[in-house]
């Protein structure tokens, strides 16, 4: 088999931590594991995109801005863009290309295990999205706490209304409703990263209750892939979505609970890992959380450029 081509596209829009996410980017083209990087201007400032379209010209991303589409979430014209216009280069197999979507509060990506990452999303042609092992993830943490990875935070798997994946927002059970909770789920990952991954095939997540709950529900989509030929049903359900904040049919909602009760699969990959810095709900942390990741990438670069000086060395 060919190996994919791989497409990372970025939600982009905040100064402060887009930095941090193209880190890990420069680290992944630098190890030839991606092919292109397309950065879609979200930002709400002029200081924000300015950030964005320095950090992509950096990287050699492409800066795509996204056009209004009416009645729509502003998401419309992105998930558009991959179903209905994007080409991949004549030599490559529309088939093999596997386009990733990164949200820009990403603050650390595993890099050893993206291409497992892709593999899986390129190969598990059953399964409609394959999501990344997510730190600060309602449904995520529930199977990192039952891995035994995450200790003394007592997570209830999310679920409100009778939706599972829904997380409840006041509940001091869930990391959205507990900021103490989120705060030091993020301590105990970057205590003991290692303890976060674990070998094993794509788990197609489920609320415990299975009885009650027979699809799958909603997941965070921070970091997800889909073959390119999927994106037309990508599509079908994004565009359906009314808007993107609480109470709407968001693009999450509909690619995740919709989806996945109309029949569509989805599953995590247990074996590799990205942090998401934070939800609405828990903004308050960041100014606590981010510097602990900016340190972590800088040791990540240091040590990345230490052993590249050493193979230079050996040579």
């Amino acid at each position: 088999e060919p190996k994919p081509y791989t497409v990372v596209t970025v939600f982009a829009g905040r100064a402060d931590r887009i930095p941090v996410l193209a880190g890990y980017l420069r680290i992944l083209l630098d190890q030839g594991k991606v092919d292109q990087i397309h950065f879609w201007d979200f930002s709400e400032t002029v200081e924000d995109r300015r950030a964005s379209k320095l950090e992509a010209a950096k990287l050699g991303a492409l800066f795509m801005e996204p056009s209004a589409q009416t009645n729509r979430s502003r998401f419309a014209s992105y998930y558009d863009f991959y179903a209905e216009s994007f080409l991949p280069p004549e030599r490559v197999d529309p088939d093999r290309v596997v386009i990733v979507k990164a949200d820009d509060d990403v603050v650390f990506v595993d890099t050893d295990r993206f291409q497992d990452f892709i593999s899986t999303a390129a190969n598990r042609t059953d399964m409609f999205l394959v999501h990344a092992n997510i730190v600060n993830s309602g449904v995520a943490s529930f199977y990192q706490q039952q891995h035994g990875a995450i200790r003394n935070l007592s997570l209830e798997y999310p679920a409100a209304d009778g939706r599972p994946g829904q997380a409840p927002l006041l509940s001091t059970g869930t990391i959205l409703g507990n900021l103490e909770k989120a705060v030091a789920l993020h301590r105990q990952f970057l205590d003991h990263p290692e303890a976060f991954r674990w070998e094993g095939k794509c788990i197609a997540f489920h609320h415990p209750d299975a009885k009650r709950f027979w699809w799958q529900g909603r997941f965070s989509i921070n970091f997800m892939a889909a073959r390119l030929p999927v994106w037309s049903t990508v599509w079908d359900f994004a565009r359906q979505a009314t808007g993107d904040g609480h109470g709407a049919m968001s693009d999450e909602v509909m690619l995740t609970e919709v989806a996945t009760k109309a029949g569509l699969k989805e599953c995590m990959v247990p074996f590799f890992n990205v942090a998401h810095l934070s939800f609405e709900s828990q903004r308050s942390m960041d100014g606590v959380v981010l510097p602990w990741y900016r340190t972590l990438l800088a040791d990540r670069v240091h040590l990345n450029g230490t052993k590249r000086n050493e193979g230079k060395e050996q040579k």
